[in-house]
């Protein structure tokens, strides 16, 4: 990932969800301190967008759901050896179509009990 890429994800892809909301919605984009978030090309963009950015610090506990699916996938996906980048393709694609349904559910049900943890523990890592 950098800058431009990320500019582009900007340009086409959120554009298009903000379309989606009422013109009056109150929304808060929410993003790390990664590189391409910070890129100047990035900050002119969510400037000209007008988001109202809650900045998140870079050693945050990852509360969000989708970043707990990933590492369940990546465990998945260390479980055998890759040798290409086409057969990584082919193994991450395999293992998105395989995500189970009731998994995403669990993972967002689990949010309130997670930020419970993490409100306890002030904001730090917890398990």
């Amino acid at each position: 990932m950098n800058g431009q890429l990320y500019f582009s994800i900007l340009q086409t892809e959120l554009k298009r969800s903000m379309a989606k909301f009422p013109k009056k919605t109150k929304m808060i984009y929410r993003q790390d301190l990664a590189p391409w978030h910070t890129s100047g090309i990035v900050k002119d963009k969510i400037t000209k967008l007008k988001l109202n950015v809650l900045d998140w610090a870079p050693k945050r506990p990852d509360l969000n759901p989708i970043e707990m699916l990933w590492s369940i996938i990546d465990k998945k996906l260390a479980s055998k050896p890759i040798y290409s980048r086409a057969s990584a393709v082919e193994r991450l694609q395999e293992e998105w179509d395989n995500i189970d349904q009731d998994l995403c559910i669990k993972l967002v049900e689990s949010m309130p009990e997670r930020i419970q943890k993490c409100l306890k523990a002030k904001g730090g890592h917890f398990l």
